[in-house]
């Protein structure tokens, strides 16, 4: 039958795939938000899917569809299962079905064996959130993203802190605001879930304003936890500027 011939198939270009060492491969191009709801793939880049190398010197424009115009939420792009050859704009999809990691196929892929290849951020409205795309695996927010730890008094007990990731990133840029009352306080940080004392992010002497820069790992959930050494009227305020890409993958 055609089912059973299309996997046949399947199973053959994997095996050349892993034989010729490219199964997994990607060549990532930067991505650039053209429009409210337009983004742009730049040319050069390749794919492994299925097996299949696909790939592309020109520019892709792509126009994203179904955007919730009442709810936040992250919408993941993929490349369509049966694509081969030169990839054009009608072999991409965006859904907000999040990908899990294939351990075999080396990417991330839904259950329809689409390859996700980028994520972007519903505004809620039916707009794209604008990004940078760095070109190192740094995608930076152009509007900063207050977490749900703004003007909190971060004590000793560990505080829980939302961050904005899409299902395959573990790790958020981020500013840290400190003020208070004139306690010196050093603080950590540690993903959602450890049990350690985590590791140390900066000082807050006397009570001095304080703000810093940085990447913070989280959990699969997009959450990690920050407390201090000592209690205090000291406040604390986090807000999420970028993300990173995974290492693999994506």
């Amino acid at each position: 039958s055609a089912t059973a011939q299309g996997a046949i198939d399947i199973t053959y270009n994997l095996a050349l795939a892993t034989y010729l060492n490219q199964i997994g491969m990607v060549r990532r191009p930067t991505f650039q938000r053209t429009g409210a709801t337009e983004l742009t793939l730049a040319g050069g880049c390749a794919y492994e899917i299925n097996g299949r190398i696909v790939s592309t010197s020109e520019d892709i424009t792509y126009t994203v569809t179904g955007l919730s115009a009442s709810a936040e939420e992250w919408q993941y792009l993929y490349i369509k299962a049966g694509t081969s050859g030169e990839l054009t704009a009608a072999d991409l999809m965006n859904s907000t079905e999040a990908p899990t990691w294939d351990k075999q196929r080396r990417g991330w892929y839904n259950a329809s064996g689409d390859r996700c290849i980028f994520a972007f951020f519903n505004t809620g409205n039916g707009v794209v959130l604008d990004f940078t795309d760095g070109g190192r695996g740094l995608i930076y927010l152009e509007s900063e993203q207050p977490t749900n730890v703004i003007n909190t008094d971060v004590d000793t007990s560990w505080v829980t802190v939302q961050l904005l990731l899409p299902v395959f990133a573990q790790e958020a840029f981020v500013f840290f605001y400190a003020y208070g009352s004139g306690e010196t306080k050093t603080y950590y940080w540690r993903r959602y879930g450890n049990t350690g004392n985590g590791s140390y992010l900066f000082q807050q002497v006397s009570g001095a304003a304080e703000i810093l820069r940085g990447c913070v790992q989280s959990d699969a959930q997009g959450r990690g936890q920050i407390r201090s050494n000592v209690a205090g009227t000291n406040f604390v305020s986090v807000v999420q500027v970028g993300y990173t890409l995974p290492l693999r993958g994506i």
